[in-house]
């Protein structure tokens, strides 16, 4: 029955597809923000910093998408111990995936950049053991600085902050932990030096005086002088695993394409204002299948200098307890924030639907904010897997317009309709079952909107207990900031 679907599926995304080609979508100034979108062909280079090491059992995997022509890859490794790597070449032919063990780089697992000539490519970085997996989207961005939303040193859980500097000189930073009630750089983190061409490890909860015992807390990384890479990799102990790239810049309005509530699932949402003045956010969350009359009213927060603000959306008595729902996040007066979504699973529950909460029994997922909207969206990697379903969220933000939708799958050299024309009115989500078109191997997507989307994924392990919210990657030539928020 699944495939008889898919099979009438393909063909209706066939005979409406020249009208979607044809629709003429409004004018709108072009992404200017810096690499956080996708720009197609010339050289892209990906940093993934993230490393297995520590983790029992745990391997580590780059995946590398190609949603056009063939492209060149060149991926190098960076070890701990300085010590030079050798580059690894391949080829990623046009409309293809291609996986790279982390350990093909190095002893150790090393984090590592990843240059790319063609594509567009997108590249993702991969984290699995017996009973943990999860994914996160590399980053295009060096940067001063890196924010981590949400961290934890509970026992049975640890932080690892991984620290990659791919340029020839070494950098000194310092690394500030920011609690509830304080923000310091304490003295084992100041000056911290990552040397050339080189990754290192700082376990976070392990270091006396900085954040033992802690349920929640947040980073920032500080560089002095240069530039740097930094991911955390948040493990916790027959709960799951979180893989988290850091966020390189601050902004004025965040869209979470992809919460949702029901039983079993706690969902904590924080805003971090790494900056030294204070700023008031508004935080909407747009719940499916509730008309607007009756959408829940926005939390208003206030969020010190170099604090954060946490809900706990699993305990807000204005949400509905199960179903889907977006959120979006707005800061008063200019002032730029980082936000991020932590959801985990104590049961099993739910349908095993697209429209509810993954059936599994446990995992950790994080999901960080989207701050700008796209036309097109590439999803990296839906892995095959025994359960799911795995699903693509796809957000309209827009007060004003209906978006028109398809999705396209890109494996073994070819790109395949997925999901015929369907439409996402002005304000809601949408939740796409792909599950069916990942059944064989893992693919990649490409999702074509009419209007400015925000757009995520989330893949399921019934084996590992796990499951990863993993963010899209936009195409820099459709991609604008978010309209601003209806108030």
């Amino acid at each position: 029955m699944t495939r008889r679907l898919a099979v009438v599926a393909v063909a209706a995304v066939l005979v409406v597809l020249f009208g979607f080609v044809g629709h003429r979508p409004a004018v709108r100034a072009p992404w200017s923000g810096g690499t956080d979108a996708l720009a197609r062909g010339g050289a892209t280079t990906w940093y993934c910093p993230m490393s297995p090491a520590g983790l029992d059992g745990a391997t580590g995997r780059v995946v590398l998408t190609a949603f056009g022509g063939a492209a060149r890859a060149t991926l190098l490794g960076y070890a701990t111990d300085g010590a030079a790597l050798q580059p690894h070449q391949l080829e990623v032919p046009a409309h293809s995936q291609v996986v790279v063990p982390m350990a093909d780089l190095g002893a150790g697992s090393p984090g590592a950049s990843v240059q790319v000539h063609g594509g567009p490519v997108t590249v993702e970085q991969r984290i699995t053991s017996a009973k943990q997996t999860d994914q996160a989207t590399c980053t295009m961005n060096t940067g001063t600085r890196w924010y981590f939303p949400q961290a934890s040193s509970l026992s049975g859980s640890s932080s690892r902050l991984w620290l990659v500097n791919p340029f020839p000189d070494e950098v000194a930073l310092d690394i500030r932990i920011v609690t509830a009630d304080s923000a310091r750089v304490p003295a084992a983190l100041r000056g911290v030096v990552v040397g050339p061409r080189t990754s290192r490890m700082i376990d976070l909860g392990a270091i006396e005086g900085v954040a033992e015992l802690r349920e929640q807390f947040a980073v920032s990384v500080e560089a002095r002088d240069g530039r740097v890479v930094a991911g955390l990799v948040w493990s916790i102990s027959g709960s799951g695993l979180r893989l988290q790239t850091g966020v390189a810049d601050t902004a004025t309005s965040w869209v979470l394409a992809d919460s949702f509530g029901g039983e079993g699932v706690t969902d904590r949402l924080v805003v971090f204002n790494p900056a030294p003045v204070a700023t008031t956010v508004r935080i909407g969350v747009r719940v499916s299948g509730v008309t607007d009359a009756d959408q829940p009213d926005p939390f208003i927060r206030d969020v010190a200098a170099r604090r954060y603000a946490t809900i706990d959306l699993d305990r807000e008595s204005r949400l509905p307890r199960a179903g889907l729902r977006w959120i979006r996040v707005d800061s008063d007066g200019g002032r730029g924030v980082v936000v991020s979504e932590g959801i985990r699973l104590t049961k099993e529950g739910g349908g095993g639907t697209a429209n509810e909460r993954p059936a599994i029994g446990g995992g950790v997922a994080e999901a960080t904010g989207a701050r700008i909207a796209s036309r097109r969206w590439y999803v990296g990697s839906v892995d095959a897997q025994e359960t799911g379903p795995s699903v693509v969220r796809i957000v309209n933000p827009s007060g004003r317009s209906i978006a028109q939708v398809r999705i396209l799958a890109v494996v073994g050299g070819t790109s395949t309709p997925v999901a015929a024309k369907v439409e996402v009115p002005a304000g809601e989500s949408l939740a796409v079952d792909v599950s069916a078109a990942a059944a064989a191997s893992a693919v990649g997507l490409q999702v074509d909107a009419t209007e400015p989307v925000v757009v995520s994924s989330r893949t399921t392990s019934n084996s590992a207990v796990d499951f990863a919210i993993t963010s899209a990657v936009p195409d820099a030539r459709t991609a604008s900031p978010l309209e601003p928020a209806d108030r």
